[in-house]
């Protein structure tokens, strides 16, 4: 995706979002992804909401009980035990922080789910290793987001499905809009946002058949940011202090996000992608 940022590099992200994940997690009920509620009438709390974003990912791999799934980008390792749990298949999280790969141990003793170190751009395993892939709002964090498709494009077996779940722009933006992202990518130590489109391109020149590709963030953002970014100054204070972040920084970080969630380019893609037979 064409833009004016340049992107940081992994050491970079993965210092600020070590920071920020453990926030996160208090604030989304556990889980560091974002959450789903069907309507305005839904009365799901922020816990349930954010395990229905991993259950969605979850059902769209598509697999039978004793499969062999790889959850790339794991965090915390919450997703991944319930990816686990919830379809009795064998399940492998990966993260490459220290920091995120420690707090798996609160899952230890569950069966079939294991965790390691790899790095999603250069992953450590035989071709057509898994019979699916999650990834839940990771792959937008990676500097190379093509290399880590075409990774996991690889180690798919034939006729594995990978799910990827992402913070998107809806389509191409410039001027005043532009200037704003530019900024935000800045702020929030982060590469550009993909588009529905670039995804689709990207999936498609790993060799895979895009099955489907839902834009869901008008059921995802209103409520998500209202937990994520309360309102009341001192509760935010009280969060960020711990990590000794700046505040005038913590506060340009929740001025950015809010009106991300707000605006009308801001998209969250679930896209369902087949390795050929």
């Amino acid at each position: 995706m064409s833009t004016s940022h340049t992107a940081p590099d992994t050491t970079a992200i993965t210092t600020l979002y070590d920071q920020i994940g453990d926030i996160t997690a208090n604030l989304l009920g556990g889980n560091i992804h974002l959450g789903y509620w069907e309507n305005e009438n839904d009365t799901s709390t922020v816990r349930e909401a954010t395990d229905r974003v991993t259950d969605l990912a979850a059902s769209r791999l598509g697999v039978t009980p004793g499969a062999k799934i790889l959850d790339v980008g794991c965090g915390n390792g919450r997703s991944t035990a319930r990816i686990a749990a919830t379809l009795r298949t064998d399940v492998l999280g990966i993260t490459i922080s220290e920091h995120h790969l420690a707090q798996t141990n609160e899952f230890a003793g569950q069966e079939r789910l294991s965790f390691r170190l790899a790095d999603a751009m250069d992953l450590p395993f035989p071709d057509n290793s898994f019979d699916g892939v999650a990834a839940i709002e990771s792959i937008s964090l990676m500097p190379r987001p093509a290399t880590a498709i075409g990774e996991i494009a690889r180690v798919l077996k034939p006729g594995a499905r990978v799910v990827v779940v992402s913070a998107v722009l809806r389509g191409p933006v410039s001027g005043k809009d532009k200037e704003f992202f530019d900024r935000m990518y800045e702020v929030l130590t982060r590469p550009p946002f993909e588009t529905p489109l670039s995804y689709h391109t990207m999936l498609a020149e790993a060799g895979l058949w895009v099955e489907a590709a839902d834009d869901i963030g008008d059921h995802v953002y209103e409520r998500s940011f209202a937990a994520l970014l309360p309102d009341d100054p001192a509760e935010l204070e009280r969060e960020y202090r711990v990590l000794g972040l700046d505040p005038a920084a913590v506060g340009t970080m929740v001025e950015v996000l809010r009106e991300f969630g707000n605006r009308p380019e801001a998209g969250y893609l679930v896209a369902v992608a087949r390795k050929p037979w």
